[in-house]
């Protein structure tokens, strides 16, 4: 074809899938302008986050839990209680729900009746039934 327009594809990536499907892969964020990104922001296919941010109502709950574990008879569950609750919060502040979730789990086994647990539980989305 003489005579025909040049044509020009900027940023265009193609790649061949399995299925022989063509698929455009590339991303380009540069036209984003005064867009603030929180903590951790990731962009890509099949991406799960989960941003946890420590309200006041959490705080309160955190609290409530520890004053459960306080007053547990037995010294030696207590101990591994207070074990348990310190790792739950490093890993509140380190935002790791499935280490959250393990955390409640082994406070649930040693409070067995703690409806703080089962709060906490629910403001994550987490099932420790």
């Amino acid at each position: 074809m003489k005579n025909s327009p040049d044509i020009v594809i900027d940023k265009l990536q193609i790649v061949m899938e399995g299925d022989g499907f063509l698929e455009d892969k590339s991303r380009n964020i540069s036209d984003l302008r005064d867009v603030t990104m929180g903590d951790n922001f990731n962009q890509g296919d099949n991406v799960s986050q989960t941003s946890i941010k420590q309200t006041p109502e959490l705080r309160e709950v955190l609290e409530q839990l520890k004053e459960e574990i306080k007053n547990i008879p037995s010294a030696d569950k207590q101990e591994v209680a207070e074990m348990h609750y310190d790792l739950l919060e490093e890993y509140i502040e380190q935002n790791e729900p499935s280490k959250i979730k393990k955390s409640l789990i082994a406070l649930n086994e040693i409070l067995s009746t703690s409806g703080s647990i089962f709060t906490i539980a629910d403001q994550f989305g987490i099932s420790i039934s």
